[in-house]
């Protein structure tokens, strides 16, 4: 995960869940990170077009990195992040690999 960096898209665990993020901040020397998530939760099951942001930033450990996204969503209206359906394959690739 060294090539993680401000402002990349990541699948990160959390709850047992998978979500979309940015990086904001990466804090304490690299020994945790600010990310914005976006909802609804990753899902790998079906096709999700449109996450939206979530309000409130999160701090999580490198060791919830699941993946890094190797492009950049289109971001649409009211900051929503856009998905083809190659990229949300793409993304359940990476994950399924982990």
């Amino acid at each position: 995960m060294n090539n993680v960096g401000i402002q990349d898209f990541i699948i990160i665990q959390n709850a047992d869940k998978q979500y979309l993020a940015v990086v904001i901040t990466i804090k304490e020397h690299g020994k945790e990170l600010i990310v914005q998530c976006y909802q609804p939760p990753f899902s790998q099951l079906s096709y999700i077009r449109i996450f939206n942001k979530i309000e409130n930033n999160m701090t999580i450990q490198w060791n919830q990195i699941v993946a890094r996204v190797d492009f950049q969503p289109t971001v649409g209206r009211r900051n929503q992040l856009l998905l083809s359906k190659e990229q949300f394959n793409m993304i359940r690739t990476q994950c399924s690999q982990k």
